[in-house]
């Protein structure tokens, strides 16, 4: 079974896979369970994990950590979660013969140049649907027709534009076409 390109991206010249894709590959692939527990030199500021997922394919671990030297300033007040996360990523990647490196397991601002920059794709998206045509695919246009939305309507995006419901999403584009 090969990966669905729609679960690869590429930062900075290089391809990484996302978790949503190692776990599509490891139901595929008759995964069965996958467990975690924190490890005995885990503290608060370097939280620490082991996953261990199982199924047809044998059993595999993986190891992850975070802490203030490879999450940036969005994620550190989530290390825990960014720790148990790496270390399931690196069991599924195991698990699945994947050999790129996960989009989670990425330090820093690498892995937030892609996280924030995902929610307002998908809004784009939204919007292109409900407008019924394409309309520019760069920051500087989505941060323009953010900013038109937000004089409009009123309607805050920051922060949250990318979780935005299909029905705010299809009222805000209303408002702003009247």
């Amino acid at each position: 079974m090969g990966i669905d390109n729609k679960y690869i991206i590429e930062i900075s010249g290089k391809k990484f896979i996302q978790f949503d894709g190692l776990l599509v590959l490891f139901h595929e692939n008759k995964g069965k369970s996958i467990e975690t527990e924190e490890v005995a030199s885990s503290t608060a500021t370097d939280p620490r994990f082991k996953a261990t997922v199982s199924g047809d394919k044998g059993t595999f671990t993986g190891h992850g950590d975070a802490n203030d030297s490879n999450v940036g300033a969005m994620v550190k007040v989530h290390k825990y979660r960014m720790a148990e996360t790496r270390a399931i990523a690196r069991a599924l990647r195991l698990y699945n013969n994947i050999g790129l490196c996960s989009v989670e397991e990425l330090g820093g601002d690498k892995y937030e140049e892609h996280t924030t920059e995902a929610p307002k794709a998908k809004l784009l998206k939204r919007l292109e649907s409900l407008a019924g045509k394409k309309l520019p695919n760069t920051v500087i246009a989505f941060d323009w027709i953010a900013k038109k939305i937000e004089e409009k309507t009123g309607i805050k995006t920051d922060g949250q534009i990318g979780n935005m419901e299909q029905q705010t999403a299809k009222n805000i584009l209303e408002a702003w076409q009247n």
